[in-house]
């Protein structure tokens, strides 16, 4: 060894060259070997060896957490992937089944729930906490979005929460038809995220609905109701979905608010505003023996097809109970939807009734 190395005589020392040894195989694995800066004696090489052994922990957390990170990455890629080539296998045995417009809209649709699923909406967060923090996180979110509704508005405190618990996320792309006209309404929407357009065929776009706006609801009074409008999507858009069936097990544990319920939904017709158009009517069309006649055949009519007239000034409940109040509230789901559809074809009876009436 050069006198600069052995200075010391400390390559006498089996320890120094113990150090020096791991000193020389640390600086080959970790870097490019020697440099033009090299420790000369043992407390420098020492320094070395420290520095070596921080280094390599570093460098592997680093590596180790790009690693992990990229596993991750993968494995939502590689679940993308699979069913995009599940899709493309069944167009496939489709042929020509489905157009390419419709294919599009299935790939776009896949994209935009995969990169929903990496999105912190609803579903992903409340599947990380149980059952009753899911309760209160929904609650805190949606109550206002359901008070904002009519139907609900007067209604107790835990009514409303069960609303909130039966709601179901849904999402839907850019030009997708929520509803058409003349399908049969199963649910209500409220509207989350997004902007959707009322269609009517002949007419055009009449409303854009807009977060908060509710749509639908009409379908949990009737059987068999039929969708009157086309609500057809301009952006990607979120929205709550509120199932006749699970409204009918809150209307079980809550009997008292079906009467309210029907008032609710009995005003809405009458207050709306294409009805009230033709209401405006001049009274003097409806003077004299004339106007008799006409409501005495309004009142044959409805008392032969079985369907109440719609109430003018008294109380709807008054109405609708009549000679039957004692009976209280409707006990049965049955009866609940009986009464709704007599509120609603009265209501429309009225309307054909004027348009047959005016001028």
């Amino acid at each position: 060894q050069t006198s600069e190395e052995n200075i010391n005589g400390e390559f006498a020392d089996r320890w120094y060259r113990l150090l020096n040894g791991i000193y020389w195989a640390g600086s080959t694995a970790t870097t490019g070997g020697y440099g033009d800066i090299v420790p000369v004696n043992g407390w420098e090489k020492g320094y070395s060896v420290v520095v070596f052994v921080f280094a390599t922990f570093m460098n592997a957390l680093i590596v180790g957490t790009v690693c992990v990170l990229l596993h991750h990455l993968d494995a939502s890629t590689r679940q993308h992937f699979q069913k995009i080539f599940l899709l493309r296998s069944f167009l496939r045995q489709c042929k020509a089944a489905a157009s390419e417009e419709m294919q599009y809209r299935l790939y776009r649709y896949l994209d935009h729930t995969s990169k929903e699923a990496n999105r912190a909406t609803m579903d992903v967060v409340l599947k990380l906490f149980p059952v009753r923090m899911q309760r209160e996180l929904k609650v805190a979110v949606c109550a206002d979005m359901v008070s904002s509704c009519d139907l609900f508005t007067d209604a107790e405190e835990s009514l409303r929460r069960a609303v909130v618990m039966a709601l179901e996320a849904q999402s839907c792309l850019a030009g997708d038809s929520i509803t058409k006209a003349g399908d049969i309404g199963k649910c209500m929407y409220f509207l989350h995220e997004g902007a959707m357009n009322i269609e009517v065929e002949g007419i055009g776009v009449v409303k854009t609905l807009l977060p908060g706006y509710y749509f639908g609801e009409i379908a949990l009074f009737m059987e068999d109701s039929r969708r009157t409008a086309d609500i057809v999507a301009l952006v990607d858009c979120n929205l709550f979905v509120l199932y006749k069936g699970d409204l009918d097990d809150i209307l079980v544990a809550f009997p008292s608010f079906q009467i309210q319920l029907l008032e609710v939904a009995q005003r809405r017709l009458h207050n709306n505003p294409d009805r009230t158009e033709r209401r405006k009517r001049p009274a003097k069309i409806r003077k004299g023996a004339e106007a008799d006649d006409q409501e005495e055949k309004v009142h044959q009519r409805t008392s032969e097809a079985g369907i109440l007239k719609p109430p003018k000034k008294k109380h709807f409940k008054e109405h609708f109970l009549g000679r039957r109040a004692s009976e209280g509230t409707p006990t049965t789901l049955a009866a609940f939807r009986r009464a709704a559809a007599a509120a609603f074809r009265s209501a429309e009876l009225a309307q054909h009734s004027d348009e047959r009436i005016g001028p």
